[in-house]
């Protein structure tokens, strides 16, 4: 608690004590009549220059935030820079893909437009008709159901 007091009467690192030895000398100096007059004067110095000392601050503030943005501005322009071949490899195979879509619209464009019916009829006229084989003619050869059940198969 004690350094607590010493902080919060220490101003410009001028502790308690000295401060009174001011006080007097300053009341020495100037007089009693004055003291109060200077004592304002001293107060609007200090305002000011903490007002200037501000001013200044926030001055110095602003151009670095200024030069921070200007970085991430180079940085961002330096990436957009390095970016700049993939985005042109993209734009050239979406020409590609646009222009193959194309070719392909074109093509089914050209090509004549056949409904079900008509490819169902086309199909049957080309499929070549099979005679049937009449049941009491077997080629030789060829193999009989076994009534007896599974097993071998017999040669007629």
């Amino acid at each position: 608690m004690a350094s607590d007091d010493k902080e919060r009467w220490a101003m410009f690192g001028i502790g308690f004590f000295e401060l009174i030895i001011i006080a007097v000398v300053a009341l020495v100096v100037v007089g009693p009549k004055r003291l109060p007059e200077v004592m304002k004067q001293a107060g609007r110095l200090f305002v000011h220059l903490r007002r200037t000392a501000n001013d200044v601050r926030s001055s110095f503030e602003q151009v670095i935030r200024e030069a921070e943005d200007e970085i991430r501005r180079e940085e961002a322009e330096s990436i957009r820079k390095s970016l700049q071949p993939v985005q042109d490899v993209r734009q050239e195979l979406q020409g590609l893909l646009q222009n193959s879509g194309d070719v392909v619209e074109h093509t089914k464009a050209d090509q004549p437009q056949v409904d079900q019916n008509q490819a169902e009829q086309t199909l049957v006229d080309q499929t070549p008709l099979v005679a049937a084989t009449p049941p009491d003619h077997q080629p030789q050869g060829s193999h009989t159901f076994n009534p007896n059940g599974p097993g071998p198969l017999h040669k007629s």
